[in-house]
């Protein structure tokens, strides 16, 4: 039961959370925020993001990787940022887990795991750049509006991520 929770508390903050996070932030906030600029987009969106994590320390950093998020979104595609996102979170998650009390074998089996979950993410990745050369999502023109449906998911993708950072708050504090 042990490993479950870790296992499944590692896997949100690994894998699921960098996509979703990366989903709303670069691949709907900033792409929305180009109208008034690609700096102003890649800041605000890095500055929200920022806000969204839990203390001061946390938002800082986040608010920083999202600048570098940003950017690689922008220069390259949003499959890059939120391959680079998920291994920034694995390589603190990682990190965090060593300076902690959790014994070795904890931090093994995680390890395992993660190196796992990334290895298919990466084999996932080299599938769909295989498939098409273009974009993971379609770059949009300023004069562009996001369809009913874009905005529908979206909105869930906040709800759901709002949902999972909350519980995952109360959670912890038991």
């Amino acid at each position: 039961m042990r490993y479950q929770k870790l296992l499944l508390q590692y896997l949100y903050i690994c894998v699921i959370g960098p996509i979703i996070e990366e989903l709303i932030y670069r691949g709907t906030l900033m792409t929305q925020l180009k109208k008034y600029g690609i700096h102003f987009a890649i800041l605000f969106s890095a500055f929200y993001f920022g806000l969204i994590h839990h203390d001061l320390y946390q938002g800082i950093s986040a608010g920083l990787g999202g600048i570098i998020f940003g950017y690689v979104a922008y220069r390259y595609s949003l499959l890059y940022s939120i391959v680079l996102h998920i291994t920034s979170n694995t390589f603190a998650t990682i990190t965090s887990t060593i300076k902690g009390n959790d014994t070795l074998s904890d931090l093994l089996v995680i390890t395992i795991i993660l190196i796992a979950l990334i290895t298919t993410l990466v084999v996932g990745i080299k599938y769909l750049k295989n498939r098409s050369s273009s974009h993971l999502l379609p770059q949009k023109t300023s004069s562009e509006h996001m369809t009913a449906m874009e905005k529908l998911v979206a909105t869930s993708l906040c709800i759901l991520d709002l949902v999972i950072l909350i519980y995952s708050s109360f959670h912890l504090l038991s």
